[in-house]
């Protein structure tokens, strides 16, 4: 499942920093930038069905519309810093004439001392944030160069994909078939339907019925009173055979069973 986080992709100005011990999070995509920064340990990063490894000391960075992932296998400990391209204009606007062949940044120990004393630890006023992450930014740019780069093609695709998730969530508790989507978006289906294979690796109800069913377990989880007729319905499916059938597919086991655990 690929999870579409709105709150990451329509908030002016958004800067938002976490810290976290054994980080692991599912793939997910917004419209924002993130940064990720390993103080200890290391962490396995997925963006866009590249896999590599953050050790510590070193930055990854997250471009806009990228479905990403995070898992770690041993101990480890994290700052992730998201920030939406009003603080970086100029840099969202340059990033997406390229093809990024790496998402790493090598600062030096100064240059991250900087970074971190004023995106973690500081005030982090609007100036002070826009200076900072610009900086970051042009560490990438830097680094890109060295490392080269290509004219990147894909911007539009991953817009589409940011639109179709961006429906989903909006929906997915609807009767809404892979139509709709097309239509909303000014697309043929049979293309919506390529993009669906090739980013997601699945079909449009198979993606569909993955929030459904997340959805239906968070039911599950706070309402036992719920009949799962009641959880079915309230989730989208317009029946509890479907309902069953699905559930089993994404969960593994039969609802019935997962609401007695």
């Amino acid at each position: 499942m690929v999870i579409y986080q709105k709150f990451n992709s329509s908030v002016p100005f958004n800067f938002d920093v976490r810290e976290y011990e054994d980080y692991s999070f599912v793939p997910n995509l917004h419209r924002d930038f993130e940064l990720i920064y390993v103080k200890s340990g290391e962490i396995t990063v997925n963006i866009e069905n590249e896999e590599f490894t953050v050790s510590e000391g070193k930055i990854a960075l997250v471009l806009q519309n990228e479905i990403h992932s995070f898992r770690t296998s041993g101990a480890s400990r994290i700052w992730v810093a998201v920030f939406s391209e009003d603080f970086v204009r100029d840099f969202a606007e340059e990033i997406k004439l390229y093809r990024i062949n790496s998402h790493l940044i090598e600062p030096s120990d100064i240059d991250a001392d900087f970074l971190l004393k004023n995106l973690i630890f500081g005030d982090r006023d609007r100036l002070t944030l826009s200076a900072c992450l610009s900086f970051a930014c042009a560490l990438f740019l830097k680094q890109c160069a060295e490392k080269g780069v290509s004219e990147r093609k894909s911007n539009r695709q991953n817009e589409l994909v940011h639109g179709i998730l961006s429906y989903i969530n909006e929906h997915y508790l609807e009767n809404i078939h892979l139509e709709d989507i097309a239509a909303s978006l000014g697309y043929e289906s049979h293309y919506i339907s390529r993009i669906f294979n090739r980013f997601f690796g699945k079909s449009f109800t198979s993606l569909v019925n993955e929030y459904r069913i997340y959805h239906a377990r968070s039911l599950l989880r706070k309402d036992s009173s719920l009949t799962l007729s009641e959880v079915a319905f309230a989730s989208g499916f317009g029946s509890l055979r479907n309902f069953n059938r699905a559930y089993l597919s994404v969960v593994g086991t039969s609802p019935r069973r997962k609401n007695k655990e």
